[in-house]
């Protein structure tokens, strides 16, 4: 049996799940996949935390992956290990990242000026080589794939819902998305 995203299994969740599946099959083999730095459970405990602090005291086989297969950029994926250090340091001048400190009543304003200035930024480096300005369709097209929005919410004026229902509407001006 493989169990996913163990990270944001609870104490309660593993306790029923772990019972149910020896009861049926003593001899079972369980594998727990996740990553022990992402989202803890929402309920009581950190139990894939605790079991690899406790691997090597304990019959328990793991394998830590050390290749950061999500990202392309470089310099972003060693601002994101450095989180993963502690080392809570947003860069000032970082390509390719930006933190955004909002205010409620200016943060759709705020996301779309990200936009449009990384939009120009563009044009003037393609019209520096000799090309021309960026369609709408391409700059559309280059949000949805190259752009990552991260937000730890799902609700609210800066959540997932939110945001994504403003890169919508932003890629509908654009002609891209209907």
């Amino acid at each position: 049996v493989i169990i996913d995203e163990t990270s944001m299994v609870s104490l309660f969740d593993i306790e029923y799940i772990l019972t149910k599946l020896i009861e049926s099959n003593e001899n079972i083999r369980i594998i727990f996949v996740g990553d022990w730095k992402q989202l803890p459970s929402i309920g009581p405990g950190q139990f894939f935390k605790d079991l690899l602090s406790k691997a090597n005291k304990i019959d328990f086989d793991w394998i830590e992956l050390t290749k950061v297969c999500r990202q392309k950029n470089e310099q972003l994926k060693k601002t994101i290990q450095s989180f993963n250090k502690s080392d809570l340091h947003i860069p000032d001048n970082h390509e390719g990242f930006a933190f955004i400190e909002h205010n409620d009543n200016t943060y759709e304003d705020d996301l779309l000026n990200i936009f449009r200035t990384e939009r120009e930024k563009k044009d003037v480096k393609r019209l520096e080589e000799g090309k021309e300005k960026l369609k709408d369709e391409e700059w559309g097209e280059e949000i949805i794939n190259d752009w990552q929005l991260l937000s730890p919410q799902n609700g609210g004026i800066t959540g997932t819902n939110n945001i994504n229902n403003i890169i919508q509407e932003n890629l509908k001006t654009l002609g891209v998305v209907s």
